[in-house]
């Protein structure tokens, strides 16, 4: 069992103008200790060398080289390939 300190981040909040006045007017980035970070990393390689076997190939996110645009292209193919059928 890992400490539950490894877990710990940090919110600070970068400004997006010279002189900010408002909340809004910041971005919020979450820091992540270094310990978290490896092991994040060492499990993501781990699962890496399973995951084509354990996900369908019509998968179009978690595999290497595919990802969210993908899903959203396909999609917008899908629909113009209907529109122009009909």
């Amino acid at each position: 069992m890992l400490p539950i300190e490894l877990n710990d981040s940090f919110i600070t909040l970068i400004p997006k103008i010279v002189n900010p006045q408002h909340l809004h007017k910041f971005w919020p980035i979450s820091l992540v200790g270094c310990v978290y970070k490896v092991i994040a990393k060492i499990l993501s390689l781990r699962l890496k060398k399973v995951l084509n076997k354990v996900l369908d190939h019509k998968q179009l996110m978690l595999l290497e080289g595919r990802g969210l645009v993908d899903s959203a292209l396909v999609a917008n193919e899908t629909l113009k390939e209907i529109k122009r059928k009909k």
